[in-house]
């Protein structure tokens, strides 16, 4: 490559937002943003929970540009429902915090490749990691506590259970309310933004780059993990039911990753055929996440009913966890018409042909 080519592309790429030398004034621009001020644990006048907004892309776009605007939508997905966690404990809003924190891990492993020599990239995906875990209890609880509410209606002797998971969850949302209004919070939500807007990552050249030296462009990223994850979904043995705890897991987090890959490229896929087919695998993810999702949810319900009074969470009085232990062998009868769907939904992912094409061209991408 020449030079003036070198020149060339450098100046391109700076058009879409490659970073200046100022580090600290790309450092502010980024947190602005990604949130639109300085975080705040407050949340906006009229504001309600925020699910995840459609990424514009087209075919020309390189994979480093790509990750940073995906980046920017999950945290701003999460900018917006973390506040009303705080303030309100709101269920809704604690749902997409933890969806935005998944999106951005996934957006991660998409573009490992690019990502894996910025030595911060680790730390900062096990911090994500950490921060969906402590809400992941909460969650946990609001899961508990509809089984529990429609058990009530049916039998007033489960208001002590509801009573006792109640106050399990008051203290869970402290614990997330508490960690979401710590400086180190505040402060990994700055150094996110800093890594995404100039991070090490964005000089790295020679690791899955195109032949230009540069990032490659989005259609080959794309195409990769697309083809792979799935490939990865079919492993599996034939039936759920089969799989061990482990192994379930593990298609769950594949199928999350999957999914919202396929969300993240949607707007590559234009031409009629291959919109078609992308929206196909998008329901039947969804329908093998909702699937997969339940199941996990009856596991850890179960895993908080107690046999000698300690929870997973705290502590159950022994009559409310023998009320738990019952609701939740009413709710294994369920167990099979949720395998049966899983099965279905998984047959379904496997069963959409191929929409996704590495080359670049507009044209290639979406002819007929």
């Amino acid at each position: 490559m020449t030079a003036r080519r070198e020149t060339s592309d450098r100046k391109a790429s700076s058009t879409h937002g490659r970073v200046g030398k100022d580090t600290a004034a790309a450092s502010a621009r980024a947190l602005q943003a990604a949130i639109g001020g300085p975080a705040s644990s407050t949340p906006a006048e009229g504001n309600r929970v925020v699910k995840a907004a459609p990424i514009a892309f087209d075919p020309s776009v390189r994979a480093d540009i790509a990750f940073q605007r995906i980046a920017w939508n999950c945290l701003a997905q999460l900018v917006a429902n973390y506040p009303l966690v705080i303030a309100e404990q709101d269920t809704e809003a604690l749902h997409q915090s933890r969806v935005a924190l998944r999106r951005l891990r996934a957006a991660i492993a998409v573009h490992k490749t690019m990502l894996r020599e910025d030595r911060r990239t680790a730390r900062l995906n096990r911090a994500l990691s950490a921060v969906a875990a402590r809400l992941g209890k909460a969650r946990d609880l609001d899961v508990l506590i509809a089984r529990v509410r429609q058990a009530v209606r049916k039998h007033q002797g489960y208001n002590g259970l509801l009573a006792t998971v109640e106050q399990q969850r008051g203290q869970a949302y402290a614990a997330a309310r508490d960690m979401l209004e710590k400086r180190s919070f505040q402060q990994l939500l700055r150094r996110i933004a800093d890594w995404v807007e100039n991070g090490d990552w964005r000089r790295v050249r020679g690791i899955g780059a195109a032949a230009d030296g540069l990032p490659p462009k989005v259609p080959r990223v794309a195409s990769d993990f697309l083809r792979k994850r799935r490939k990865q979904i079919g492993r599996a043995p034939g039936n759920v039911g089969d799989l061990s705890e482990s192994e379930r897991h593990q298609l769950r987090i594949q199928t999350k990753k999957l999914r919202y890959a396929n969300e993240f490229f949607a707007a590559l896929w234009l031409q009629p055929v291959r919109a078609a087919r992308q929206k196909a695998l998008a329901n039947a993810l969804e329908r093998l996440q909702d699937s997969l999702g339940e199941l996990n949810d009856l596991a850890s319900c179960a895993g908080l009913a107690p046999t000698t009074g300690n929870g997973r969470n705290g502590a159950l009085a022994q009559a409310p966890a023998a009320a738990l232990e019952q609701i939740m062998q009413v709710s294994q009868k369920s167990e099979k018409t949720l395998l049966k769907a899983a099965n279905k939904a998984r047959a379904d992912v496997l069963a959409v042909r191929r929409f996704w094409k590495k080359k670049a061209s507009l044209h290639a991408i979406n002819k007929p």
